[in-house]
């Protein structure tokens, strides 16, 4: 039975080695591996495993190369640069104390944070800069992604211009243009630019403001229609319906048909603004404005529903591409800016180390691994090559968590804080293997056969293996606590990484090289005892492997 299932654990290592292999081969591994070996490029990873998006996807876009979004590891801002943005605080018009400022940039700091970091894989730096503002560095980040991180984030409800006011009711005729996307709202809102006569303004291409009345049609185009804040009621006063209202629960769910959907619950307020306006509005046309723009569809339509009753707690958003109902789900959750922000400088860095630097450090990761690696099997012999093996396919999954990454986060951004994390997880990994070959050289010393010794050997160094993990473990939780009070993703990163090394190389120490010594004792290779080890038993106890339990096993 225990052949059996020894053999079986032995396979699935196997199998979880290859995969990881596979995930981490780089795209051209001759910059990194002697060119005189012709090895194949890597194909990356796809996206979507069995229906399920990896953590490194990034698009919903896949039908051309299914494995585009999860090619190569992600690197942080000193090895492959990004962009950095200068946000300040755009106070006009507006009241604010020294205190409130103060307080509302933190917030602000925290928000873009949890945007871009949740659980601090992805080191970018948010800082506080000066009296008023915030600099962000964003790693291997462009233009586009940048600006959608540090968008405000103000999501507002609005509804059709009516005619004498906002009394709703089916069958309503609402206010449009002939080009709404020339209509000028207020910034950040869905607030037109209405005149005392009626008129709105609109800009032209060519960049001129004019103002046009509104015409008015129960068949109003959606994009033509001229939006107003919707408002229902909150303790009898008039209240625009906007994202402060909504629940941190937002999700994207499918339909019957595999489409996404955005659904959102309302809070104990948003239930009463959202409830009043919803009947108010029934069999009228709901749109979504973010950040003073319309929420489109994959169409590019803008998404406004017809209400067909009153929505109190739950409602949903149809028509969005899967992407956005992401990007959309993160706004939403992570809520609006507490005050205005404006972008005063965007820029793209360039890595603080040179393409060669990494080259090198790669290069040098290799190096290192082999003399670990003929250290091992040199001073314990066959043991020592089963630990190379373990070591091998510790280091092929730690890369692949690293690059596919972690659930709910994305991929792990690796920074010289990072490497060197891996590095010393590296060290903690084979030291847990030498504990074990240590424990089993002293058996061995005592007079024991190799099967109990090998038992024995592990036995013994458990104990040690798992105190000394545990208060690696409880020192990176302590550097995590402080990364995160310190708004410092270089710690944080660091000590996540570190961790996850930590608790893999408990998987390889008790779970892979264990399999392989079982394998290896159940073989004709458990007979010479010179591969397992150069010590001398005792005279009194003469070391025997001969018609030990299992042996038999082995001859046949």
């Amino acid at each position: 039975m225990r052949r059996w299932w020894n053999r079986l654990s032995v396979l699935l290592i196997f199998a979880v080695a290859a995969g990881a292999i596979y995930a981490v081969w780089p795209d051209e591994p001759d910059r990194y591996l002697p060119d005189f070996l012709s090895l194949p490029s890597g194909r990356g990873v796809p996206s979507t495993v069995l229906g399920i998006d990896l953590p490194c996807k990034s698009s919903d876009s896949t039908a051309t190369n299914p494995s585009n979004d999860c090619r190569g590891m992600t690197l942080g801002l000193d090895l492959q640069g990004g962009s950095r943005i200068r946000l300040q605080a755009d106070l006009s018009g507006l009241q604010v104390t020294d205190a409130d400022l103060s307080d509302g940039l933190d917030a602000a700091k925290s928000i873009v944070e949890h945007r871009v970091n949740p659980i601090g894989v992805s080191e970018a730096q948010v800082q506080r800069s000066g009296k008023d503002g915030l600099i962000i560095e964003l790693p291997g980040v462009g233009a586009q992604a940048a600006r959608d991180i540090t968008r405000p984030a103000v999501l507002m409800f609005c509804e059709g211009l009516q005619p004498g006011g906002q009394a709703g009711g089916s069958g309503t005729p609402l206010g449009f243009v002939p080009d709404g996307r020339a209509i000028i709202y207020k910034p950040g809102t869905c607030q037109p630019d209405i005149d005392a006569s009626g008129q709105v303004a609109i800009k032209a291409a060519d960049g001129t403001v004019s103002r046009v009345t509104p015409q008015f049609s129960t068949s109003a185009p959606r994009d033509s229609i001229v939006w107003v804040p919707a408002k229902g009621e909150l303790n009898g006063a008039p209240t625009i319906m906007t994202g402060s209202f909504l629940k941190s629960n937002v999700s994207v769910q499918f339909g019957s048909l595999g489409e996404p959907l955005l659904v959102f619950n309302m809070n104990r307020d948003g239930e009463k603004v959202f409830g009043s306006l919803s009947q108010r509005l029934v069999g009228l046309p709901l749109a979504t404005f973010l950040d003073g723009e319309p929420v489109r569809g994959k169409d590019g339509q803008i998404i406004a529903p017809t209400i067909n009753s009153q929505i109190t707690s739950t409602g949903q958003t149809t028509g969005l591409a899967l992407n956005d109902a992401k990007k959309l789900k993160t706004f939403l959750n992570n809520g609006a800016f507490p005050i205005p922000l404006k972008v005063v400088q965007q820029q793209d860095v360039d890595a603080t180390l040179g393409d060669k630097a990494v080259l090198h450090s790669v290069q040098a990761g290799l190096v290192a691994m082999l003399l670990i690696m003929a250290f091992m099997t040199l001073y314990y012999r066959l043991p020592g090559v089963i630990a190379s093996l373990a070591l091998l396919v510790y280091t092929a999954i730690v890369l692949a968590i690293f690059k596919i990454g972690i659930p709910g986060s994305g991929p792990v951004t690796l920074t010289l804080a990072g490497i060197a994390a891996f590095v010393l997880s590296v060290g903690i990994a084979v030291d847990a293997n030498i504990l074990i070959f240590e424990r089993t050289k002293e058996e061995l010393r005592n007079g024991r056969s190799l099967v109990p010794a090998v038992e024995a050997g592990f036995a013994r160094a458990w104990t040690s293996i798992r105190d000394s993990n545990i208060s690696t473990l409880i020192t990176c939780g302590i550097l995590y606590w402080m990364g995160n009070q310190f708004a410092s993703s270089l710690i944080k990163g660091f000590a996540l990484t570190l961790a996850i090394g930590v608790l893999v190389s408990l998987f390889s120490a008790i779970t892979v090289t264990r399999s392989f010594l079982r394998l290896a004792i159940a073989t004709p290779l458990a007979r010479p005892l010179w591969l397992w080890t150069d010590d001398r038993p005792d005279e009194e106890t003469p070391m025997s492997t001969r018609g030990v339990a299992g042996m038999e096993a082995a001859d046949a």
